[in-house]
């Protein structure tokens, strides 16, 4: 009788204490603010290098994906959930899952959840903080709408779309194509097939090679910022500006469109290929080498204005709202026009032969 008495005490004790029946402990890191401590799931990936990232639109978090030594799949993770109730923190934290699956042609990172979820949108929330460390030179296909993505090469190929959260990706050899609304981009270090395109906030690049086919980058309310460009690019626009800097447009042709926005245009070499600048109701400031040799050909709207400084040219034609003009022997063609009020200055700089 005492025995039993004695094990009765011990499985109501244990029944009533936090946590019972589940399968890992958590930790309230802020109020309202629940998390696991650090998982780790690990797959040897052998000859596969394509990697598909899938999370449930349920989920929301952080992604980062990096590259190491090993030929492995390694994600390291937490899962959390936001909610005024421990235990039902730990009930959502126990319908969250994280796998890494192999395949005969590539490896697949899942984060799921129930669909319905049970958190209440909007007040509650699941979430997953991931850290994926792939083999260099994978190809990555990420469908995470509400996750963060912090990606650091080097992968050949690297695709996102469809998302509303920030993105920040660097070194990528072969392809690159993100899509997100209202959220900042930022890249780096990229070349080849490259598309990047936002909303309402800012779109940021540097290190772009494109030789072969225009970068193409895209905005609607926020700022275009490139830097350090090489090869061709196709950039469009609107209520937002177009700043690109050290600009080699080594290419056929390139295209820069805006609307409600000034455009800022450096163009350090110029060897061959065409260039169209166009804008509505903003200015267009552009500065070429002093020595380039180039056609240029200008308009502007009535009551708006044409300046060229520091070059030395032959003009072909002079209107009140039109300009053209060679430099040297004129072995590319720079075109410019805005719709509506806003002036043309162009810039030579550095040498004059």
């Amino acid at each position: 009788m005492i025995r039993l008495r004695n094990w009765l005490w011990a499985a109501l004790i244990l029944i009533m204490s936090p946590g019972f029946g589940h399968a890992q402990d958590i930790f309230e890191i802020e109020s309202g603010f629940y998390s696991t401590g650090e998982l780790v799931v690990s797959k040897e990936m052998g000859e596969r290098r394509r990697v598909q990232i899938r999370a449930s639109d349920h989920l929301n978090g952080k992604l980062r994906i990096e590259t190491g030594p090993d030929e492995a799949a390694i994600a390291t993770y937490s899962k959390q959930a936001r909610t005024d109730s421990r235990s039902r923190a730990f009930d959502y934290i126990d319908v969250i899952a994280v796998s890494v699956d192999l395949f005969p042609d590539y490896v697949r990172v899942d984060l799921r959840a129930p669909n319905p979820p049970p958190w209440a949108r909007n007040v509650e929330s699941g979430q997953v903080d991931l850290r994926l460390t792939l083999p260099v030179d994978c190809l990555i296909e990420v469908e995470a709408v509400y996750f963060d993505v912090d990606a650091s090469g080097p992968f050949r190929e690297f695709e996102l779309t469809s998302s509303l959260s920030r993105l920040d990706v660097t070194s990528v050899s072969q392809r690159l194509e993100l899509d997100t609304k209202n959220q900042r981009v930022t890249v780096a270090d990229v070349a080849g097939d490259i598309s990047v395109s936002t909303t309402n906030a800012l779109l940021s690049a540097t290190n772009i090679e494109a030789p072969d086919q225009a970068a193409r980058f895209r905005n609607d309310g926020g700022d275009i910022n490139l830097e350090t460009v090489s090869g061709q690019i196709n950039v469009k626009n609107s209520f937002g500006r177009i700043d690109v800097q050290q600009f080699d447009a080594d290419g056929e042709s390139s295209f820069i469109r805006g609307s409600s926005g000034p455009i800022t245009l450096e163009i350090i070499d110029m060897p061959r290929g065409q260039l169209v600048v166009s804008n509505r109701y903003e200015d267009i400031e552009m500065s070429v080498p002093g020595d380039i040799s180039a056609y240029f050909s200008f308009s502007v709207e009535d009551d708006s204005i044409i300046e060229a400084l520091n070059l030395e040219f032959h003009t072909d034609l002079v209107k009140p709202n039109r300009l053209a003009f060679r430099t040297g022997e004129a072995d590319v063609s720079i075109s410019g026009s805005v719709r509506g009020t806003g002036n043309i200055y162009l810039r030579g700089t550095g040498r004059i032969d």
